[in-house]
């Protein structure tokens, strides 16, 4: 439960932060509380990561081009997907850039 109050806490000041000058999150804020419900949907659907901030700008982009429900499905399927890169293979995965520790810029 204190994961999940830090999380609403985190959100609700990302909230604010989120693409100002876009006339959906900074003018009437018509698409704020998609973007609310989809930050906390994520973090529980990912109880283990939750919540990190900055995962609000990928969230919000998706709410601009689809639906909510379907913006929380495609930022699933981001934060999931493991791709590789470069000649060493490199792993690449969204869900890593928000891990603590950024294991992926540390080549893990």
């Amino acid at each position: 439960a204190a994961r999940d109050a830090g999380a609403s806490e985190q959100i609700a000041k990302d909230l604010a932060r989120t693409f100002p000058a876009h006339s959906a999150f900074g003018g009437d804020g018509r698409a704020l509380p998609a973007l609310e419900r989809v930050l906390h949907a994520y973090a529980q659907h990912d109880a283990a990561l939750g919540y990190t901030q900055g995962m609000n700008y990928v969230a919000a982009l998706l709410i601009v081009y689809q639906g909510e429900v379907d913006a929380f499905w495609t930022l699933v399927s981001l934060m999931s997907y493991e791709g590789r890169a470069g000649a060493t293979e490199l792993r690449l995965s969204l869900r890593d850039m928000y891990s603590p520790g950024f294991p992926v810029a540390r080549g893990e």
